[in-house]
């Protein structure tokens, strides 16, 4: 028998040390390869991260491992540290039209 599960994207948590998990679905819709990692690419705006599935000239990148582990730099971790409900409580939501990933403080 198959198990199913639904997974938590409305709260999830980010480490002190600025660390979080990208779900399985966030990292299937960024076409991720199983078993492998990747280079990604994000954008900090004004009250959230986006994550895009390749880098450009206008979006840094950063490495993601193959279990979806992200180290955020400064500016990203204080945005989703700084939600009203828990710090480094944060949302994750998934754009397919765009296939981009985007994290909220969670409010």
């Amino acid at each position: 028998m198959a198990t199913s599960f639904k997974e938590n994207l409305s709260s999830r948590t980010i480490s002190p040390a600025g660390i979080i998990t990208l779900p399985p679905t966030a990292r299937q819709l960024l076409k991720f390869e199983k078993g492998q990692g990747k280079r990604v690419g994000f954008t900090v705006e004004n009250d959230k991260v986006v994550i895009y599935p390749t880098p450009t000239d206008k979006r840094p990148s950063k490495d993601v491992s193959a279990r979806g582990l992200m180290k955020l730099n400064q500016a990203a971790g204080a945005i989703l540290k700084g939600g009203q409900k828990g710090a480094g409580k944060y949302e994750v939501k998934l754009d397919e039209k765009e296939g981009s990933v985007a994290l909220y403080p969670h409010r």
